[in-house]
């Protein structure tokens, strides 16, 4: 598009075929940062991470996709679930490609007109929990409590390592990440 955009003297279609171009090299490195990290074995970075902040920083970011998709976000945490000890960046990176997964998929179900996340955190001394809940009818899991090993969703486009990285990240720091697509009006992603 760009090239053609030139060769025609269309700024508007340059501009598209940029952001097009764009788009696909941050794509592209973030594959690329994906295989490396799960390549390589790699130790944690353990310090007081404060899930409310975090959820917050996050939510800045993912809102302007959210809104552009017409998708409703909504971040239920209180102030009073404290800080858990973990590797800051690798848990906002796995909480990250958690929601872009629930946008993702939300994008790609075309059997429903509005869809809605609901990201929530709760303490469960000494663990956090966290949990995304979608209104996704196209969502399934093979085994549903075994992202590690085959996970996916109908219909949706994207290079799957996010969620292998992410449940590698959870892993190092004890927990676990679990699928329940047994509730046909909003299943957990």
């Amino acid at each position: 598009m760009v090239n053609t955009g030139f060769e025609k003297g269309s700024p508007e279609r340059v501009q598209k075929g940029w952001a097009m171009v764009q788009r696909n090299v941050e794509r592209i490195r973030s594959m690329v940062l994906d295989i490396l990290y799960y390549a390589k074995d790699r130790e944690l970075t353990v310090e007081a991470v404060d899930l409310v902040a975090l959820f917050g920083e996050l939510r800045e970011g993912l809102l302007k996709k959210a809104t552009d998709l017409d998708i409703t976000l909504d971040i239920d945490v209180g102030p009073e679930l404290g800080t858990f000890a973990g590797d800051l960046a690798r848990s906002g990176r796995c909480c990250s490609t958690c929601w872009k997964n629930s946008l993702d998929a939300c994008r790609s179900d075309r059997q429903k007109e509005r869809h809605s996340i609901r990201v929530g955190a709760r303490r469960a001394a000494p663990w956090m929990s966290s949990r995304s809940r979608t209104t996704v009818s196209a969502w399934t899991a093979r085994p549903a409590t075994r992202p590690s090993r085959s996970f996916f969703r109908q219909g949706a486009q994207g290079d799957r390592l996010g969620l292998f990285i992410s449940n590698k990240i959870v892993d190092k720091h004890g927990g676990e990440i679990t699928v329940d697509s047994s509730r046909a009006a909003a299943p957990a992603s």
